[in-house]
């Protein structure tokens, strides 16, 4: 576990490599006292080399089981390797297990303990390469919808917590690919305190240019719904004003047609 923690890739080959693949799953499987495996301090530090060797070391099965293993905090490996509590962050060990294992997609929707995703911590941390691989592996509107909506303790989305603790980029990165419905109902979405994401900026970091991002969506959305109104309502007066002058044509016709007959 400590050989994980710090990368000692070559201690680590040299206890695992006498051992049968079985073995090596067991002692891998060994936790810690908040319930961490060796995979998972490898990936939360950012320990590359030593990743990649643990996750060779043994079946494919069996480094899914380490990759779905739940910390005392219910924090999977997927969560561990969103951020670097110690400030040394490499995104490379979140790529490496997303390719690892395709399906872990779906581990970026598992919450913590706390409510929080993968998504939350990598936005807390300002881990913005880690962000951008996450909003990566969630190409359709129905997953961005549905990592977005999901809340942390105390009712935060990701944009509460982007809001407060991030800066504009990763707001921006949030917001920009989706749909103006979704975006008008997350920044406008209240926590359990009943604080918006742009109340929450008076006790934020960065907090200028995350006022001036969320102004600009929100200034943006109103413009492009009301545009789409004016335009729906001229639609509208376009149809109604079709029919009635189709109703005229139709009722000149008729008089011609009733004309001609009392000539006959």
């Amino acid at each position: 576990m400590h050989a994980a923690v710090h990368g000692h890739t070559k201690l680590i080959k040299a206890v695992l490599d006498n051992l049968t693949k079985v073995q090596r799953f067991n002692r891998l499987s060994t936790e810690n006292d908040n319930l961490t495996n060796a995979l998972q301090e490898a990936a939360g530090n950012s320990r590359v080399e030593t990743l990649r060797y643990l996750l060779d070391s043994v079946d494919h099965i069996m480094s899914v089981h380490l990759i779905k293993h739940k910390t005392y905090f219910n924090y999977t490996t997927i969560h561990r390797a969103s951020f670097s509590a110690t400030g040394i962050y490499n995104a490379n060990v979140l790529e490496i297990l997303l390719n690892h294992y395709p399906e872990a997609k779906s581990l970026l929707f598992e919450q913590a303990q706390d409510g929080s995703t993968a998504l939350h911590e990598s936005v807390y941390y300002q881990e913005i390469s880690s962000v951008e691989i996450i909003l990566s592996r969630l190409p359709t509107v129905a997953e961005k919808e549905r990592i977005m909506k999901l809340k942390a303790s105390g009712g935060y989305t990701v944009l509460h917590t982007a809001a407060r603790y991030a800066n504009a980029d990763i707001i921006d990165m949030l917001l920009e690919p989706l749909h103006i419905e979704l975006r008008h109902t997350l920044i406008s979405d209240t926590t359990n305190d009943g604080h918006t994401p742009m109340m929450g900026l008076a006790r934020g970091h960065n907090k200028r240019r995350n006022i001036h991002i969320l102004q600009f969506y929100e200034s943006q959305d109103i413009a492009t719904r009301n545009y789409d109104r004016i335009n729906s309502g001229s639609s509208r007066a376009e149809a109604t004003t079709s029919k009635v002058l189709e109703g005229k044509k139709y009722w000149y016709r008729l008089g011609i047609q009733i004309k001609i007959i009392i000539v006959i």
